[in-house]
């Protein structure tokens, strides 16, 4: 039996979906912007700009088709990102944590588990950790879990956790599982204090003995995908790899856009022969070198993806 839950709301159609997502994103400026600041002073995005996030299904752009998600290709899934990014880079770097959590939770947990966790059909959110920082050990129907994991971005508006633990107690030696709890029953640190992204609330969070059913866990290095396509067959760098660009792209975008309008107010020059830094043939050059080693760097982005998508589609 597969689930089929909510139905897709993206346009299967790759050109129309690529559109939809990022006019998706165009949607949500005003929102974002008017969360900004508080992000930054609560150190995690509004309550607002998370619903805004969730109900524009973008926390589901990653995910499996068959469940209601986007199933976006690896080149779109840097796109939408980078188009956030460029307005907000918390939102932006939230919106890549929360949607590569929750695909891996789609693709890889069995049908009694996806069932659980989407209530009434509806994508939960989701947090994660791709590190091993616990240990598992091997109990009657699941494992008992303890440990601390690092820089788990949106915690605080999710509803499950995702992590790596060592399994402990096997026949076999110890081995890497993937696994999934409800965020209530973690203990989440208030750590995040720092310069930059604070609103992406990457608190650390643990566990101290938790039970994990089995059927919340896959194992961390053979799995293969029971939902979502080309995706999961990147392997983890390749997954990453849309989202890290995507980020650092929108916010390098974001910096020009910034220096360019501050350019046209802002003046140079000794008395009585001051001019707008945009006139300036200096500013002129640097700027249109930025420009062109961004674009550049997006290209080569698009093209390695385009190259590996090849391979797995």
């Amino acid at each position: 039996m597969v689930t089929t839950l909510s139905v897709a709301t993206f346009p299967e159609e790759r050109e129309a979906k690529r559109q939809a997502l990022l006019d998706a994103v165009e949607n949500l400026r005003g929102v974002i912007l008017a969360g900004s600041d508080e992000a930054e002073e609560t150190g995690t995005l509004p309550q607002a700009t998370v619903d805004a996030i969730h109900e524009a299904g973008l926390f589901a752009y990653k995910s499996a088709r068959v469940l209601g998600g986007a199933e976006a290709d690896a080149m779109i899934q840097l796109e939408v990102v980078e188009a956030a990014s460029r307005i907000d880079p918390a939102a932006g770097w939230s919106i890549m944590i929360g949607s590569g959590s929750l695909s891996g939770m789609v693709a890889f947990l069995g049908e009694e588990a996806i069932s659980e966790m989407f209530v009434d059909g509806k994508f939960p959110r989701a947090a994660g950790v791709a590190a091993v920082s616990g240990e598992a050990v091997i109990v009657d129907g699941g494992y008992r879990v303890t440990g601390r994991w690092a820089f788990a971005s949106g915690i605080r508006h999710s509803h499950y956790l995702a992590m790596g633990a060592m399994a402990v107690g096997g026949p076999d030696g110890p081995k890497q599982i993937r696994m999934v709890v409800p965020t209530s029953q973690a203990r989440i640190h208030d750590n995040w204090d720092v310069m930059g992204l604070r609103g992406t609330g990457s608190c650390d969070f643990s566990l101290d003995d938790v039970f994990v059913p089995e059927r919340f866990t896959w194992d961390g290095v053979e799995a293969k995908p029971l939902r979502g396509g080309a995706n999961f067959y990147l392997g983890r760098p390749g997954m990453q790899t849309t989202g890290h660009c995507g980020v650092v792209l929108g916010i390098g975008r974001r910096a020009l856009d910034e220096i360019t309008e501050l350019a046209k107010t802002k003046k140079r020059g000794y008395r009585g022969t001051e001019a707008l830094i945009a006139d300036r043939g200096s500013f002129q050059k640097f700027l249109g070198e930025s420009d062109m080693r961004l674009r550049a760097a997006k290209s080569l982005c698009l093209e390695t993806l385009e190259e590996a998508w090849e391979l797995v589609t």
